[in-house]
């Protein structure tokens, strides 16, 4: 076993990152909180390059709940055998810049996505 053989991402970067370790021979599992059809397509591309790709799992990383019920789940598959996580989650909200935040609401729910 090598240092990257099992491995959870989603899509963009983490796509990019997780179709690489799983060239390099990582078992890849796709997380995904809204875009399951680019988790889909991630794992079949891992799949169809030779590659090793567990499954897809959902869950959202502002809720710690989904966040446990997650790794529970990688637990059980992996039996608690976890080399790397890629965390590059992440939220894009669109506001004008004359929109007011005072109470900095788009800042922390941003920040919550971790």
């Amino acid at each position: 076993m090598t240092f990257f053989d099992r491995f959870v991402t989603s899509g963009g970067i983490g796509k990019g990152i997780a179709k690489r370790l799983a060239q390099e021979g990582a078992n890849v599992l796709v997380h995904y909180n809204a875009r399951k059809d680019g988790a889909i397509s991630t794992c079949n591309d891992i799949r169809s390059s030779g590659g090793q790709c567990d499954g897809i799992l959902c869950c959202d990383f502002r809720s710690p709940v989904s966040i446990h019920e997650m790794m529970a789940k990688v637990d059980e598959l992996w039996d608690g055998q976890l080399d790397v996580l890629v965390n590059n989650a992440g939220i894009v909200t669109k506001m004008a810049i004359e929109d007011d935040d005072d109470s900095l609401s788009v800042w922390h729910e941003t920040m919550a996505v971790r």
